[in-house]
């Protein structure tokens, strides 16, 4: 990897460095992309999903964090201490750092009520290992919801907690939101990177199927035709106590 200056269709952007990395998009398909979480039937591919990689600049993120906005870059970076010891526990996930992230979120956003639902752990050598609960990086440009499957899945979250009358309560506005930080130690394999969301139009995401063994989710995945347009921003490699604030939809 370079780290140099290139050029950027965003004059905040062309001033900071980078580095230059392969990520993978989505190519065109008649039929509506899908992926099985769960095994899938026998006979059936775990994904009908071709990606093509492209090298693309990703812009060091560090020296515009003044300048983010969730309302306008859909992504913030921030610094946020917690007192979780193993974040392999999943007691300590749900008793500890669940009240604190929604506690952390609450203070960003304003939010009148942060309800945290569910979590994931990224290691791509404890998930060779086969280690419970642990998955792979995804290295695929994607975004977590589309607008039916985020209502959807809020929905089922408010009544998974005994809230009568979901529907009433998301006419008001809503964001479903991810925070991601390292744990343990500085992330040196598949940093995190995010994209301006003004960058990229509605024409460049896919919607596509997520399959699992209860359920199907939506989310969006990014065709190739978004690569000359894309602000990427990298802020990931980065201390334990960093975190990244990222709204998937609203």
């Amino acid at each position: 990897m370079s780290l140099e200056i290139a050029n950027s269709t965003n004059p905040s952007l062309s001033s900071l460095s980078h580095i230059e990395a392969e990520l993978n998009y989505i190519t065109p398909m008649a039929e509506k992309p899908y992926k099985y979480v769960c095994e899938p039937p026998v006979g059936i591919p775990r994904e009908n999903c071709v990606y093509e990689s492209h090298r693309v600049p990703i812009w060091n993120g560090r020296a515009i964090t003044s300048e983010l906005s969730l309302d306008r870059q859909g992504f913030l970076f921030l610094s946020h201490h917690s007192v979780v010891n193993n974040f392999y526990d999943e007691n300590e996930i749900r008793e500890i750092y669940y009240p604190e992230s929604e506690q952390f979120v609450k203070e960003v956003t304003g939010a009148a009520r942060v309800i945290d639902f569910d979590y994931n752990l990224r290691n791509t050598q404890k998930a060779k290992e086969g280690v419970k609960g642990v998955s792979e990086p995804i290295r695929r440009i994607h975004n977590d919801y589309t607008p039916n499957s985020g209502y959807q899945r809020s929905r089922n979250e408010l009544l998974a907690i005994g809230i009568d009358n979901p529907d009433r309560i998301l006419q008001n506005r809503f964001n479903l939101i991810n925070l991601w930080r390292p744990i343990g130690h500085p992330v040196q394999e598949s940093p995190l990177a995010v994209c301006d969301s003004r960058s990229i139009p509605s024409s460049d995401w896919v919607v596509s199927d997520l399959i699992f063994r209860d359920r199907v989710g939506e989310t969006y995945l990014g065709l190739a035709e978004s690569v000359p347009r894309c602000d990427a921003v990298w802020v990931m490699r980065s201390q334990i106590e960093s975190m990244v604030q990222e709204k998937q939809v609203k």
